[in-house]
């Protein structure tokens, strides 16, 4: 599921739009880790990925052709691996 959401998603936008999109997955971690109790809460860490997020947002903003498809397959296939990672974490 993760891989051809991600693959479609190359369809409607642009490479790089979507490379900076993917660091978003960092912040998906965290959350998805804390709500999972495999990290504790730490600032620095919840400032740092905060850094992270704003970075990613105006990259998004910055799009000249955004496109909101592009960005829901290629949002719901990060969702997909975040939890994924934060599953396989826990076995």
């Amino acid at each position: 599921g993760q891989l051809v959401l991600s693959n479609t998603a190359y369809l409607h936008s642009s490479v790089a739009f979507l490379q900076m999109m993917k660091e978003s997955n960092l912040v998906l971690v965290y959350i998805f880790s804390l709500a999972a109790a495999l990290e504790r809460f730490n600032w620095r860490n919840a400032w740092l990925l905060m850094a992270v997020l704003a970075a990613t947002t105006m990259t998004i903003h910055g799009e000249l052709h955004f496109s909101f498809t592009g960005f829901m397959f290629q949002g719901t296939s990060q969702l997909f691996e975040s939890i994924k990672i934060v599953l396989q974490a826990m076995l």
